[in-house]
């Protein structure tokens, strides 16, 4: 039986589970903007092994806006791992989204990214 709140995801017989619940109704609306502010920012987007690579161009806002995204998808999503890279000298920076087996193909669907 699956619990409210708590989406799932089975791929390669890993549950990949969300808790929507860990986040108030405001925070989910939130998440939405900031996701929109990310995904709007993107240069480019690849796969890699479990996971994606999100590159964007730095600007102050597009930095917070990220850091705060992180923030809210860590609480719902505590399986995922996450990794912020700031060259200096680069007007770009890279936010890498990993986790278990299946973790692109789950982030593709639960981002709209497909």
């Amino acid at each position: 039986m699956l619990k409210k709140g708590v989406n799932f995801l089975k791929l390669e017989n890993y549950p990949l589970a969300c808790q929507m619940n860990s986040l108030t109704e405001s925070e989910r609306e939130a998440r939405k903007d900031l996701l929109y502010k990310l995904v709007s920012s993107l240069l480019e987007r690849k796969k890699i092994p479990d996971g994606l690579l999100f590159q964007l161009r730095y600007t102050d806002k597009v930095w917070f806006a990220v850091s705060e995204f992180v923030t809210l998808e860590k609480r719902c999503c505590p399986f995922l791992n996450f990794k912020l890279d700031l060259i200096s000298d680069s007007s770009d920076f890279t936010l890498r989204i990993d986790g278990p087996t299946g973790t692109s193909e789950f982030l593709e669907a639960e981002l709209g990214l497909e």
